[in-house]
């Protein structure tokens, strides 16, 4: 799967889970993906607990971040981001500093 197709996997709708970047739009935020990888929950222990999320929503979530962080370098040094949408890099670092 390409990186287009992958990102397409994390959407952002503002009326599930309030906005906050999603896995298929599902009710499972990037965040909890996150966090839960930031605990040392191993991936296969994800896709146990979430059996509605595949492999490759892993890889998008993983991909997601990468390009935020970017986002979030290239901003701070005027650069245009080459991952998003200006709008989008902005949401995304909104979400990232009010969290």
């Amino acid at each position: 799967m390409n990186d287009k197709d992958l990102l397409a996997r994390i959407t952002v709708n503002p009326e599930v889970m309030v906005g906050k970047p999603a896995i298929r739009g599902l009710r499972i935020t990037v965040e909890q993906i996150l966090k839960a990888l930031a605990a040392d929950i191993s991936i296969t222990e994800l896709l146990e607990d979430y059996p509605e999320i595949e492999m490759d929503d892993i890889k998008a979530e993983r991909k997601w971040e990468n390009g935020v962080k970017s986002c979030f370098a290239t901003f701070a040094h005027g650069i245009p981001c080459k991952f998003y949408s200006h709008s989008s890099c902005i949401f995304a670092l909104f979400m990232i500093v009010c969290d």
